[in-house]
């Protein structure tokens, strides 16, 4: 979920979500996708910490098959099953341990050798409560 700071250069956060997109990942949303819509700003948090920062997720749908691109401000990049995720097919607990060691658990899912946690999780979500 590719994600980044307005530029002076972008004409809205619409623009910074399409630019940082087409940057981290490689993919032309602009070209290959349709905008669908907008969810609620979510607070940033780090180390549980809220942040103040707000997260301003846009929703796109693929009009075709892409394949992402990523460049070195993204670590990978895949296609993670929505519905199977929203179904809880895919549902698992992530073991979050802070700096000093303590531990919390948080939700999550697990495709393949992978685990969606923290951020990218709690947009999801809020997608998957939009549309039900």
């Amino acid at each position: 979920m590719p994600g980044g700071s307005r530029e002076p250069e972008d004409a809205d956060l619409f623009a910074t979500a399409v630019r940082e997109t087409e940057e981290e990942v490689g993919v032309d949303l602009a070209r290959d996708a349709r905008y669908l819509g907008r969810l609620a700003p979510l607070r940033a948090r780090a180390r549980g910490a809220v942040l103040d920062m707000d997260v301003s997720p846009f929703v796109f749908a693929l009009d075709r098959e892409v394949v992402p691109k990523i460049n070195a401000e993204a670590e990978e990049a895949f296609w993670l099953p929505l519905e199977r995720a929203q179904r809880g097919e895919l549902d698992h607990v992530h073991l979050y341990l802070d700096q000093k060691g303590a531990s919390r658990e948080l939700p999550a899912w697990r495709f393949e050798e992978r685990v969606v946690w923290g951020m990218t999780h709690r947009i999801l979500s809020e997608l998957f409560d939009a549309v039900r």
